[in-house]
């Protein structure tokens, strides 16, 4: 039965964090307490996560809604950079984030797409359209933040979203 714990705990990190960026909350839990680090790992990771309850997409949208309502930007980056190794779009995270940023009191889609930006700058070119507005080269490759000039884009339309641009 641990075994078993343990083999999924392994296979359902490797398909979640692969190549994600920064410290994981295990790295961090371990550097503390390296027996409750493996315990909650197990417990997270190898019994919640690896659930087949619903899909792990699913799971990862899920996750993403919370984290950009409650603004838990760390654990957000984290977990966008998750919803993408399991298979989610930008396009579905973009949606959960900004359908997520109606609960909060104030607009928090400027938390959700901060995260998204960082997590998907590297791999690929975006542009984000917003109410007809053009953020132009809002997702960069560079860590340093950068402000995005808005241009009126002649192709939007009233509807908000993303569109992937060629390499």
């Amino acid at each position: 039965m641990e075994d078993d714990v343990f083999e999924k705990t392994k296979k359902t990190a490797a398909l979640y964090f692969k190549d994600v960026e920064g410290e994981r909350p295990y790295e961090l839990w371990k550097s503390f307490d390296k027996k409750l680090a493996n315990d909650l790992s197990l417990f997270i990771t190898g019994r919640m996560y690896a659930r087949e309850k619903i899909s792990h997409t699913t799971r990862q949208l899920v996750t993403v809604a919370a984290l950009t309502v409650l603004s838990h930007l760390d654990e957000l980056k984290l977990h966008i950079q998750a919803a993408l190794n399991v298979g989610c779009a930008p396009e579905e995270i973009a949606e959960v984030i900004f359908q997520t940023s109606t609960l909060r009191r104030r607009s928090g889609n400027e938390f959700g797409f901060e995260s998204l930006k960082s997590c998907i700058g590297r791999k690929r070119n975006v542009a984000c359209f917003v109410n007809g507005f053009k953020y132009n080269d809002i997702f960069v490759k560079s860590p340093q933040t950068v402000m995005p000039e808005f241009l009126r884009h002649p192709e939007a339309t009233e509807t908000s979203g993303f569109q992937l641009l060629p390499e």
